[in-house]
């Protein structure tokens, strides 16, 4: 189920000064929201506050801890099977996507300029598989291609890999696929490929 963010609206602060997220001017900006463990500040702009947006959006936690898109229709937080509706079915544009495995980082820090602007090819931000161009139609083969080898029980890690066993290896021979497992294996490494596997069922 994807569920919608339910943020009415920024919250004000009285500093005024340069956002050192967005380098934006602001006159309601707060002081810098990072804690001691922050690692991300080499992505910052030279700046002196954060504005009432990037602060509320660093101090929402879920941005951090889930994977989520965004479009003028508001921010969606996207569980993993909902991201591959997500990527299949992109939403109208301007979007961003950030996809999170761990959810122990501000992944999408380095990546907020990165917005999208066309359906078919975009860029998907990951902090496992750094930011890319996904090409839809390409998303849409490897999403067929591993429906059919998961049904012949290939597992995610083998998918993944190209770990595959002597036993799935004669199986494929004797029963006409090998070819399936050596188009997975010519996808295997590309970002894509890593989350498409990522979010099949």
């Amino acid at each position: 189920m994807i569920t919608e963010l339910c943020i009415k609206k920024p919250v004000e602060g009285n500093i005024q000064g340069i956002c050192c997220i967005c380098g934006k001017e602001t006159g309601k900006g707060h002081k810098v929201p990072f804690s001691d463990s922050f690692t991300g500040y080499s992505f910052l702009i030279h700046g002196d506050c954060a504005c009432p947006h990037c602060w509320t959006f660093f101090k929402t936690r879920d941005f951090r801890f889930k994977s989520w898109v965004a479009n003028s229709d508001g921010v969606r937080f996207l569980k993993r099977l909902d991201i591959r509706v997500v990527i299949l079915f992109p939403p109208e544009p301007p979007f961003f996507l950030y996809i999170t495995q761990s959810g122990q980082r501000q992944g999408w820090l380095s990546a907020l300029k990165l917005i999208n602007y066309s359906r078919d090819t975009f860029i998907i931000s990951t902090d496992w598989a750094g930011h890319f161009m996904a090409d839809r139609e390409i998303a849409f083969a490897m999403d067929i291609l591993i429906w059919r080898l998961r049904e012949k029980k290939i597992s995610k890690t083998a998918l993944r890999t190209g770990g595959y066993t002597m036993k799935q290896t004669r199986l494929a021979i004797e029963g006409g696929w090998h070819d399936l497992i050596e188009t997975a294996r010519g996808y295997m490494k590309t970002p894509l490929w890593e989350v498409m596997v990522y979010v099949a069922e």
